[in-house]
Formats: C-alpha cells, sequence, structure tokens
C-alpha cells in the first residue's frame, strides 16, 4: 500500500502475546527511556531541518503523570516532544511489532521499544504524531482488552489536517497495568532518568522534564590529593581517562577515585550509543574485577564512566550482552591503566 493512502496499520504478533508485555523484567525509568530514545533519535535524524525553520530549537521531552489521590498510582502518563514526528515513510513499521528500522545503528534499533514500553505501563496508549514537513497529524490508539476481545490484526489511523511547519509527538498510557509508578518513586525516576542521559544533559543537547521539574544531572566529586605514601607531593587529580580498544570491542571514557565513600556513585556506569545501559539506577552499577572486594576502600571509592562499542544490549536496554568479553576488556584495561606515575 502506498504510504499516501495509509488508513491503518498492522498489529498482527498475536493479540495474546500483547497480554504477556506487562510481564516483562524492566523498571519504569527504563521504560520512559524507550520514548525519550525515539524522541533524541528523531531529533538526531533530522537535526538541520528542525534548525532550519528554529535557529532556537531545543528538543524537549515533557513527561507528566497525574496521579490517583488515594493510592498514590499513576493512572495518566503523557509523554511528549518537539522532534520531527514520526513521518509517512517510517509510520507503518513503527508501530508493526518486532520490526526494526531501515537504520539500526541508533537508539531506536529493535522496533519494540514504543509499543512494549506502553503496554508495560498501560492497557490503553493513544499517539498523536506530527512529522515536519507534512500536512497530516495521524493518531492511532490501542486498547487491548478491544484487541484481545476481537483478535484485532490492524489499527485504523486518524488524520487531521495541521501546518506543514509543525512537529511533535504525544504518547498518552492509560488504563494502568501493575507496574504504573508510585508518586513516592518520583525522585528515583527523575534521578535515574538524568542518570542515563547524562551525556545529553551534560551537552544541553536535550531538556528533560518530568512532572514540571527540569533534569540535570550532577557530577561526582574527584578525590584531589598527594599520592599514597608521598603526601608531601603535589596534590593529583585521581581521575584518568580512557581510550582502549580490545579487539573489535572498545571503550573511552574515565576511571576515577571518589573523593568522599558514597555507596550511590562508586562501581562503574557503562553506556552505548550515548545513553546509559548499566548502572542508572542506584543499586544496579557495574563492579567489574578491578574494584576489589565488597567492603574495601577500592570498591567504596573507585568509579568509572565507560562508552562501549562492539557489545550488543537487551532488547530494553538494560543489559549488556557478552559477559565474558566485558570482563576481558575490564581486566585487558586494568592493566592498561596502572603506571608507576599513575596507579
Amino acid at each position: 500500500m502506498n504510504n499516501q493512502q495509509l488508513q491503518s496499520v498492522k498489529i498482527n504478533i498475536g493479540s495474546n502475546m500483547y497480554s504477556r508485555f506487562p510481564d516483562l523484567p524492566n523498571t519504569v525509568p527504563h521504560v520512559l527511556a524507550e520514548f525519550i530514545d525515539n524522541a533524541l533519535q528523531s531529533y538526531k535524524d533530522n537535526n538541520n531541518a528542525l534548525l532550519d525553520i528554529d535557529n532556537d530549537y531545543k528538543l524537549v521531552v515533557n513527561i507528566d503523570i497525574e496521579w490517583d489521590d488515594e493510592t498514590n498510582r499513576a493512572t495518566k502518563i503523557v509523554i511528549s516532544d518537539n522532534a520531527a514526528g514520526i513521518n509517512e515513510h517510517k509510520y507503518e513499521s513503527a508501530f508493526m511489532p518486532a520490526t526494526p528500522p531501515e537504520n539500526n545503528s541508533g537508539l531506536n534499533e529493535f522496533g519494540m521499544g514504543l509499543k512494549t514500553a506502553a503496554l508495560w505501563l498501560g492497557e490503553t496508549w493513544t499517539v498523536q504524531t506530527k512529522a515536519l514537513g507534512e500536512s497530516i497529524e495521524r493518531t492511532l490508539t490501542f486498547n487491548l482488552n478491544d484487541v484481545t476481545a476481537n483478535n484485532l490484526e490492524e489499527l485504523p489511523i486518524e488524520k487531521t489536517e495541521k501546518g506543514i511547519s509543525e512537529h511533535y509527538t504525544i504518547v498518552t498510557i492509560t488504563d494502568p497495568t501493575k507496574n504504573s509508578p508510585t508518586r513516592r518513586n518520583l525522585d528515583k525516576i527523575r534521578g535515574d532518568l538524568a542518570s542515563i542521559y547524562r551525556k545529553s544533559l551534560r551537552s544541553n543537547e536535550m531538556q528533560i522534564i518530568v512532572c514540571g521539574a527540569a533534569l540535570s544531572f550532577a557530577e561526582y566529586p574527584v578525590l584531589i590529593a598527594p599520592p599514597a605514601g608521598n603526601y608531601e607531593a603535589a596534590p593529583i587529580t585521581w581521575k584518568k581517562d580512557v581510550n582502549f580498544s580490545f579487539g573489535k570491542y572498545k571503550a573511552t571514557g574515565f576511571i576515577g577515585i571518589l573523593r568522599d565513600i558514597d555507596s550511590t556513585k562508586n562501581g562503574f556506569v557503562l553506556l552505548r550509543r550515548g545513553r546509559v545501559i548499566v548502572g542508572a539506577e542506584y543499586d544496579g552499577r557495574y563492579f567489574p574485577k578491578m574494584s576489589g572486594s565488597s567492603g574495601t576502600f577500592k570498591y567504596k571509592r573507585l568509579f568509572g564512566e565507560l562508552e562501549l562499542e562492539g557489545f550488543d544490549v537487551s532488547f530494553n536496554k538494560n543489559a549488556i550482552q557478552d559477559k565474558d568479553n566485558l570482563e576481558a576488556l575490564m581486566d585487558a584495561l586494568r592493566d592498561e591503566i596502572r603506571t608507576p606515575e599513575f596507579d
């Protein structure tokens, strides 16, 4: 079917499969990150076109949550962005399950993120999107009960005329599942999202606003002190840049020593394609052999931030695959950073 005449999208993976999506292992921050990934990749793919219509353009992602006053659980989640929208060429594949994008080298590589993320949080979701350079806003609504009861294999698209220079995507999730967040976890959600997108927030590449609060990432203080056993020497900033290759694998970033013992900051954060995969959560950081034994000063104060290349990730982008080679890379890196003057 010609995309100009697209009236519906296929969703046929077996309607009962959709009912299992809420049972997938995940966390609220990592699920919300799927929507941010889509917006960030849309911005990266269309950066020049967005700047052409607005010299002051900046990507902004808003996450708004409505709460039940009695249970303090989320009843409605709205994720909106001012990226370039989903154009008609990509629209059909964006909503067909397990259909990777033509270019899977970006952040939305598996073709499962939006669908699984939305259904993990709520049984009904709507996506309104208006692509830059097109005159049509397209709206798609997925209701799990309707899909399963009627064994639906495709959903209709609602179309509305819009200005050609408008561009946005709005995802609205209702009928919450057991995974919907609670108000008491809001600060943790903000903290984890700021951690996941630390590189984009540092560079001012985008702004993320969660329930009215703009996110920022606070850098970890690094130890500045003379070498151990030579306390009259000049103080050293104990942070070492890393640019290391091991076969097809590569790690760039830094390894350092925390100024103070802090169990929320020690350990390693692993990134891929500019966003955190492992270590965003306070209790989920990576501790290779070089960290030493739990309870030691080395374990409590050694930390690092490494961008990895050559590794695959889980489909929900919260785990690095090929852990044996990850350990081998870290062992080789440990030997690389040991120098007499800066061990």
